[in-house]
């Protein structure tokens, strides 16, 4: 009878430290619940909106933490990525390798998360999980809305799919713009996917050309702006 007791005791300790959580979110100095939803506020022409989370171990032990990314409803047209340690781009949704996050420490550095509206407005739903590589049953989530509306859009801005266009996709050496007649000319921006600015030209007319030749490859995202309006947002993609 002791003996019976003993290992239902010793089984009951060992699911306990299976099951137990370790991983705790938190977000602009307060402690999320697990499963929280949280709603992050942006303007639609800018080029990102982004939302920050500190990840804590509350174990006695190192772990080795993953990320993963859940597109639970997209505006259409728009993207997200994330960070951690390092930004990847809008199609990794599993970090591919983890982030040791030692015993009883906060991480305040190294996640962010990545909106993308490229002037569509409305609200988009992206959750994020972190768990334990070694023991996914560990793990945390939270679902951030990305609540984006045209705030720094002036009245004269042209959010036109057919305003502005930038091909061939992918490219090689250079791209063509292409522009309706009542624009004129406008400013491009190449960003990479970190929202770096890798490449500004200005004052482009219909059918100038822009060379990539001295960029990567990879994924690039461009802006192409009017009278100090942004009035079309879209992707690059570079391949040789």
């Amino acid at each position: 009878m002791k003996a019976k007791l003993l290992l239902a005791t010793i089984a009951i300790f060992l699911s306990y430290i299976g099951f137990s959580q370790c991983l705790v979110l938190h977000h602009e100095g307060q402690q999320l619940e697990p499963n929280a939803e949280i709603t992050v506020e942006g303007d639609a022409s800018d080029y990102e909106t982004i939302v920050f989370l500190d990840v804590e171990n509350t174990c006695n032990e190192d772990l080795e933490v993953l990320v993963k990314r859940y597109d639970e409803y997209l505006v259409p047209g728009a993207h997200s990525a994330f960070c951690w340690l390092v930004c990847f781009d809008t199609t990794v949704s599993l970090s591919p390798y983890p982030l040791t996050i030692e015993r009883n420490t906060i991480n305040t550095s190294d996640f962010s998360g990545h909106y993308y509206a490229w002037g569509n407005e409305g609200i988009s739903v992206v959750s994020y999980t972190f768990f334990d590589q070694n023991n996914p049953n560990d793990s945390v989530s939270v679902t951030v809305n990305f609540d984006c509306t045209l705030i720094g859009v002036g009245e004269n801005t042209v959010l036109n799919e057919n305003a502005v266009n930038i091909f061939p996709v992918p490219a090689s050496n250079s791209v063509t713009v292409d522009l309706e007649e009542m624009i004129g000319n406008v400013d491009i921006q190449i960003l990479d996917v970190t929202g770096s600015v890798v490449k500004e030209v200005s004052h482009l007319s219909k059918g100038s050309s822009i060379q990539v030749s001295d960029l990567s490859e990879g994924l690039y995202f461009y802006r192409a702006i009017h009278n100090g309006n942004l009035i079309k947002t879209g992707r690059l993609a570079i391949r040789r």
